[in-house]
């Protein structure tokens, strides 16, 4: 009698210990809170991206694999191109995210409001041409990711160096994202079809 008894606490304590390494190993959909970049290697309009999972500020982005990154505390993200020599100039696509004055509804929650993402284009603008100067190429208006966005074409000069700024403004349940890709106007026919893919591949979580 005993020693059927210690064969069944055996067998027991052996089917305990499978059903728990396998609900160990069980590969978990949620992604945790934090920045990563991940080497994904995806091919995305015939180049080759590297994935980076923002959890902090809720989004996700592909990289180009020859381009570098790095997180800053005033921005969420800055990609930017390999440095040959000093004489170079460092292309970059800078991800920040901006608190938006939406309506809250009674229940506390947030309520989508064109006219609150419009008006905060049309301010952040305004505040870029007024005093300073950067000029309007072009504007317009699309969905990136079945998220709505605004998005203006600007030029300036620095240092003698003209540039141009591709600026994209995508509306988010509780802000508003901002990418602004940077590059020499002569090289803007090479870069700024790059940044619009990168953009273009923006989604939020």
């Amino acid at each position: 009698m005993i020693k059927i008894f210690f064969k069944y606490l055996a067998v027991v304590l052996i089917f305990v210990i499978l059903i728990s390494s396998c609900s160990n190993s069980a590969p978990s959909n949620e992604k945790p809170k934090q920045n990563y970049l991940e080497q994904t290697n995806v091919d995305y309009k015939g180049k080759r991206y590297n994935f980076f999972y923002n959890g902090v500020e809720g989004y996700e982005v592909l990289v180009p694999q020859n381009w570098l990154h790095k997180n800053n505390k005033n921005t969420a993200l800055t990609i930017y191109t390999k440095k040959n020599n000093d004489t170079d100039f460092v292309e970059s696509l800078d991800i920040i995210s901006q608190q938006a004055a939406f309506i809250q509804n009674n229940s506390g929650g947030i309520k989508t409001n064109n006219a609150d993402f419009n008006n905060f284009y049309a301010s952040h603008l305004n505040d870029l041409t007024e005093n300073s100067n950067l000029n309007i190429v072009a504007e317009g208006k699309e969905l990136i990711n079945k998220n709505a966005s605004r998005w203006v074409l600007l030029k300036t000069s620095n240092q003698g160096e003209k540039l141009h700024l591709l600026k994209y403004f995508v509306e988010g349940k509780k802000g508003i994202y901002i990418l602004t890709g940077t590059c020499k106007e002569t090289d803007y026919t090479v870069y700024g079809p790059q940044f619009y893919d990168i953009i273009s591949s923006f989604k939020l979580l």
